[in-house]
């Protein structure tokens, strides 16, 4: 009775909270798995962004799987403007955890003056305290469309075996910059121009993201070239389609 009531209290929190999902790539196989390299080495993830805020107060997390836990050295993450952009957010000295099991950062802050934009890419770096390295994992069949972890780190688009959660602010009519309204002619399509989409014109960072051939791909087979919007929807705006947007349980 105890523990339904607690999933019941955490799911209903979970609702409370409207977080977004912006990032999930789960370990597969324990061979897709590595290590950072000397004192200053670490390892990132390029997340391409669908929600406005990832702080503490919001209720924002980033989750990261790790292997061997080591002589238990704290993590710490850093969370910059991709293509080595000054740092947006960070949480420090997180306490290492058990092996293999995923470690949460839910005491992120952000920097003065900083804040998030939707469709803007960011890196999500995570390093460790003293001479520990992390024990990684990555998934080489790159589930993420919308980025990679860096071609300097590892080739081929590999993603980080991460999540990441944040929050949407409300947005209306007005959210695109003029309100749609509705078509003139029931059953007609309109569509909005590309540059008002929350998504940017590539999905990987140009020079360390290479297949952009793979990315326009991902994203003519997601719709991002244009979004419809049916005429009978008057000024509602349909989701970008994204990573997706859903309401996540808290364990």
């Amino acid at each position: 009775m105890g523990n339904r009531m607690l999933s019941v209290l955490a799911c209903t929190s979970a609702v409370a909270l409207g977080l977004t999902q912006a990032y999930k790539v789960e370990p597969a196989q324990q061979s897709w798995s590595g290590w950072t390299e000397g004192e200053d080495g670490y390892v990132s993830q390029i997340v391409t962004a669908n929600f406005d805020e990832l702080d503490s107060v919001s209720g924002g997390y980033v989750q990261l799987f790790t292997g061997l836990r080591g002589a238990g050295g704290n993590y710490n993450l850093e969370i910059l403007e991709a293509g080595d952009g000054p740092t947006v957010a960070r949480e420090d000295n997180r306490p290492a955890g058990l092996n293999h099991a995923w470690l949460t950062f839910d005491r992120i802050k952000m920097e003065t003056g900083q804040s998030f934009t939707k469709g803007k890419q960011y890196e999500f770096r995570f390093t460790r305290s003293g001479a520990d390295s992390i024990n990684y994992y990555y998934r080489g069949d790159n589930p993420y469309a919308y980025g990679c972890i860096p071609n300097d780190i590892l080739p081929n688009n590999f993603d980080l075996c991460m999540m990441c959660y944040g929050v949407m602010d409300p947005v209306d009519s007005t959210y695109w910059g003029f309100n749609i309204g509705p078509m003139p002619s029931a059953g007609r399509m309109g569509t909005l121009p590309v540059d008002v989409l929350p998504m940017p014109a590539q999905c990987c960072l140009p020079g360390r993201c290479a297949d952009d051939a793979g990315c326009r791909s991902a994203r003519a087979e997601a719709g991002l070239e244009q979004v419809t919007v049916p005429s009978n929807q008057g000024s509602r705006v349909p989701g970008f389609k994204g990573p997706s947007v859903k309401v996540v349980k808290l364990d």
